[in-house]
């Protein structure tokens, strides 16, 4: 199920307070299920967070640690039924 976002969120400088790179799928990001990206009338979606936790080697190991605010283009996402929102194919939008 794909959802839409409202459109006033487009007006706002953050859509989402925090999100995660999932390990699995460096290009998947999950978060609140309050978060949407913009605009509202199809892809790709653009999601203004807050701050992103992403995957990163750290000595030797690797650990999801917090980058700082991030603007991702996504090509979709959806509200899980636990209630968490997770978006696909996100690149870094400088």
């Amino acid at each position: 199920m794909l959802a839409a976002a409202p459109s006033a969120l487009a007006e706002t400088t953050t859509s989402c307070p925090s999100a995660a790179q999932e390990r699995a799928n460096w290009s998947a990001l999950t978060m609140a299920g309050t978060c949407a990206g913009f605009p509202d009338h199809g892809a790709p979606y653009v999601f203004r967070i807050g701050t992103l936790y992403a995957w990163r080697l750290v000595g030797l190991d690797v650990l999801l640690v917090p980058v700082g605010p991030a603007t991702e283009s996504c090509t979709a996402y959806e509200v899980l039924a636990n209630g968490v929102l997770r978006a696909t194919g996100c690149k870094y939008v400088a």
